[in-house]
């Protein structure tokens, strides 16, 4: 019984961990994304008055990704 409960808590661990790269790895890609449109609207075909407004909202979709995680987290989180 306690050899299964440690092999629960090591998938546990693993799909923390591959929910935490995924997360960050959509938040690192909406970042860099703002920055582009931000400093370089053409290079995404983007009007130059645009730029600001997409980089806004890649932001805030970085932002989002953030507080989904910790919430995933404060939700999931297994008190031992």
């Amino acid at each position: 019984m306690e050899e299964d409960d440690e092999v629960l808590r090591t998938v546990r661990a693993k799909a923390r961990r591959d929910v935490h790269a995924a997360f960050g790895l959509v938040t690192f890609i909406a970042l860099a994304m703002a920055l582009v449109a931000h400093h370089d609207p053409a290079a995404l075909g983007l009007q130059l008055h645009d730029g600001d407004a997409v980089a806004n909202g890649m932001l805030f979709t970085g932002a989002a990704y953030v507080l989904i995680m910790f919430a995933w987290d404060r939700i999931f989180w297994e008190r031992t």
